[in-house]
């Protein structure tokens, strides 16, 4: 599954490295951000990247505070494996337990 991180809750102190734009799914995403000259091009590549998401999610703790923020593309046609992708990855980094998900337009968040 095609996601993104797009808001980094956690590491937000000087010196702390920001996770947003750290995607996952998509070979050719890194083969192109490893061939980008400039760092303009690696930034645009990342927002056309998330561009065509259409399913926002949150990871949060165990005792519910948000870690992360981010985007995936279509959430509701993966496998179990797939879907929580961004979760195993939030899990190794800072210990997330939840993924939340809605549509993009929806209102409502569902647990994964």
């Amino acid at each position: 599954m095609k996601w993104i991180i797009t808001r980094d809750l956690i590491n937000t102190s000087v010196g702390d490295r920001i996770k947003v734009g750290t995607f996952g799914g998509s070979h050719e995403l890194a083969v192109a951000l490893k061939e980008a000259k400039t760092d303009v091009e690696r930034l645009r590549l990342r927002d056309n990247f998330g561009g065509e998401m259409n399913f926002r999610f949150r990871l949060l703790d165990d005792d519910g505070n948000l870690n992360y923020e981010g985007l995936c593309l279509n959430l509701d046609q993966q496998d179990g494996d797939s879907a929580f992708e961004p979760l195993d990855w939030a899990m190794n980094d800072v210990g997330s337990t939840t993924m939340m998900y809605r549509k993009f337009f929806d209102c409502n968040w569902k647990q994964l």
